[in-house]
């Protein structure tokens, strides 16, 4: 390669650089929303019956409610930065990932039932049952979310011509 072919595809890669940017982002994004409703759906279960999942693992899916909850933005920025969010949109999303202590609000106790029997509480603490965390750790030390992102920059910068 000749000193104006590389320039040639230096100029190409800096056009290429603020849209790549964008492609690698929402990659990225849609490769971990992918990974988080994986990691939700690892325990299923019925309804009124006892989560499968271990304590440390993500919650049991019933409804898939939670699983299904699991959105993103698309990337938005400019420049070559972007951001895109992902993440679920449920009133309990919270407190299955972090763990913590649920009251009765407006009745005096809390009713579940589970295998046939039904349980009446003031309050009870639910052992966290991470599922954001965890998938975005994995997937940042096994390389999944870089491969996603140098895949789909790569895919503007290098686009195929048939």
């Amino acid at each position: 390669m000749d000193f104006a072919e590389a320039s040639q595809v230096y100029a190409r890669i800096g056009a290429a650089f603020g849209p790549a940017s964008e492609a690698a982002c929402n990659a990225m994004a849609k490769a971990f929303q992918n990974g988080v409703k994986h990691e939700l759906a690892r325990f299923p279960h019925g309804e009124h019956t006892r989560t499968p999942s271990p304590v440390g693992a993500p919650p049991g899916m019933i409804s898939g409610i939670l699983r299904e909850s699991v959105t993103r933005t698309p990337a938005a920025g400019s420049g070559g930065r972007y951001e895109a969010w992902v993440g679920p949109h449920t009133v309990y999303a919270k407190i299955q990932e972090f763990g913590g202590f649920m009251h009765a609000e407006r009745e005096q106790y809390m009713s579940w039932v589970t295998d046939g029997r039904r349980y009446w509480r003031k309050h009870v603490v639910l052992p966290p049952r991470p599922y954001m965390r965890p998938v975005a750790r994995r997937m940042s030390a096994n390389g999944q979310l870089t491969e996603a992102a140098l895949y789909a920059a790569g895919a503007v910068v290098y686009p195929v011509e048939v």
